[in-house]
């Protein structure tokens, strides 16, 4: 929510109840939110009501991407032409339906911690994510 306080971004949807809805209403003057609780049907329908809809989203997961393009296609919203789609995780949906995604090495990630945990040493270590462009972008 700070980063479209800050005008990073335009647009926010937020597809868990993580926050609260006092403090999600202490945003809305700084640009459109969305709430959903059934992101494969209410996101695109939500979209196409805003006055400048986004060109591009970047979801939480593959499986979400997935269900917006589903949703997209029977509201005859074009991907990528009207909306970009990139997912994240690069599950085996996204090569099916031809999804943009970011891969995070999450098993590399595990591991590192696993050793972490049983040498009793914590460190910081970056890990590389790859964009994987396919055909929503």
């Amino acid at each position: 929510m700070q980063l479209l306080k800050q005008k990073q971004i335009d647009a926010l949807i937020i597809c868990s109840r993580a926050s609260e809805l006092s403090i999600i209403e202490k945003h809305t003057p700084y640009g459109p939110i969305i709430l959903c609780e059934d992101v494969r049907s209410k996101i695109i329908d939500q979209i196409q009501r805003i006055e400048k809809p986004p060109t591009a989203m970047l979801v939480t997961s593959d499986q979400v991407a997935a269900g917006m393009i589903i949703s997209s296609q029977r509201n005859e919203l074009s991907i990528p032409a009207d909306l970009a789609i990139i997912g994240f995780n690069n599950e085996p949906i996204a090569g099916i339906m031809d999804i943009t995604t970011i891969e995070i090495p999450l098993t590399e990630m595990g591991k590192t911690l696993f050793r972490q945990v049983l040498d009793e040493k914590v460190s910081h270590q970056e890990f590389k994510e790859k964009l994987i462009e396919r055909g929503t972008v």
